[in-house]
């Protein structure tokens, strides 16, 4: 399925490692001594996903080594490992058929755009205070951002399970659909997606991420920044606006404006 969405939906090729069968060099790389220096050489894989755009399929990480683990949950949480930083254009759908407990709880937080889950299936568990401790990183300051400050509260102190119908509740999810529905809904999702106009997605995502918790009048300055680049410099500003008059569904492309070009 993963190679399906990433083949027909989103155009971009799939880099697939398995995380039990990887050792911290397989992740991090090597270092390289040339005289006194010493530098580090990324793998060849990663060094792809950081310099263009890919979907990175990372599985079994549940059965690998405790520093491959650590090293995927900075990545995920980050975008970033050893110095290096992952493409800006990817967007990222969690559909959740099974246990999100723990580090796949954090995971969901950390680093999904949409979320949507069996109603069948999906559970889940912030999994941390009843096992005595809290967790070493920023899980639940990131809940208590995302959900209502009661709803927050409620999971991490009872630290209860709790079902896709919940999660759609409280806001932790998007949707919730039937078992044999969910991999076709996260597809849609996806394509949808990606029929909109990559640079002003990409701009959004950035824009959210970056700039999120700054204040209002300093947001409304940096998001008119990005809005008026946008008009000034691609073609999909203008391909939008005579789809809209033309009564049409608009082809994005990102192509950026030439010289002339009429707006």
């Amino acid at each position: 399925v993963v190679y399906m969405i990433a083949d027909q939906s989103l155009k971009l090729p799939v880099i697939e490692r398995r995380a039990s069968q990887m050792t911290e060099g397989d992740l991090l790389g090597l270092p390289s001594t040339n005289g006194n220096i010493t530098s580090w050489n990324p793998p060849n894989w990663f060094k792809l996903a950081c310099d263009e755009p890919v979907v990175l399929f990372l599985d079994e990480i549940d059965r690998a080594t405790t520093e491959v683990r650590q090293g995927i949950f900075e990545l995920t949480d980050s975008r970033k490992l050893a110095g290096w930083s992952l493409h800006d254009d990817t967007v990222v759908i969690a559909a959740v058929n099974g246990w999100a407990a723990g580090a796949g709880f954090y995971i969901l937080l950390s680093s999904t755009d949409i979320r949507i889950a069996s109603r069948e299936n999906a559970r889940f568990k912030f999994a941390l205070l009843s096992n005595g401790w809290v967790g070493g990183g920023p899980g639940a300051t990131l809940l208590t951002r995302q959900l209502r400050y009661a709803d927050a509260m409620q999971v991490l102190l009872t630290d209860e399970a709790f079902g896709a119908d919940e999660a759609l509740r409280i806001g932790l999810i998007n949707e919730v659909v039937s078992h044999d529905r969910l991999l076709d809904r996260a597809h849609e999702i996806a394509e949808k997606i990606a029929k909109m106009p990559p640079l002003a997605t990409r701009m959004m995502k950035e824009f959210v991420i970056r700039f999120g918790e700054i204040p209002t009048d300093a947001a409304w300055q940096v998001q008119t920044l990005m809005n008026n680049l946008l008009i000034q410099t691609t073609a999909d500003w203008s391909e939008g606006k005579q789809a809209f008059l033309e009564k049409r569904e608009p082809s994005f492309t990102g192509r950026l404006r030439k010289k002339g070009d009429a707006y």
